[in-house]
């Protein structure tokens, strides 16, 4: 069974590796992950970016360069940007994760929600 456009949401909260790659729009994880996300579908993504990401990211904090490659690189799967924001203490505190405990997310880390969308066909 595929799970080729199987998704009505998709979340992916403070990943690594390869995946932290993918979700900034970076390599075939990308398109792997938009590939999910089902017509009227969203993907979330919760990310936490810090010096450690240097090499790989320009700042602590996404800049509009940053978002712009993410929102490039999955408007090339067909999803569009409906929302980008940094998250404030309430928004982690629902979050309910222990990464993000771990992480010191909001204290020690910023951390930003993207969400984008997959719109019907022909829309």
């Amino acid at each position: 069974m595929s799970l080729a456009g199987f998704a009505d949401r998709v979340i992916v909260r403070f990943p690594w590796g390869s995946l932290f790659q993918g979700a900034l729009g970076r390599g075939p994880v990308a398109g792997t992950i938009a590939g999910l996300v089902k017509p009227g579908g969203e993907l979330e993504l919760v990310l936490s970016l810090t010096e450690r990401d240097r090499p790989r990211v320009q700042s602590g904090e996404f800049s509009g360069v940053e978002i712009g490659q993410i929102v490039e690189a999955y408007g090339a799967c067909g999803l569009r940007l409906i929302e980008a924001r940094a998250l404030t203490s309430a928004d982690l505190g629902s979050l309910a994760s222990t990464w993000a405990r771990r992480l010191r997310v909001g204290i020690d880390r910023p951390a930003s929600l993207l969400r984008l969308r997959r719109d019907w066909a022909g829309r």
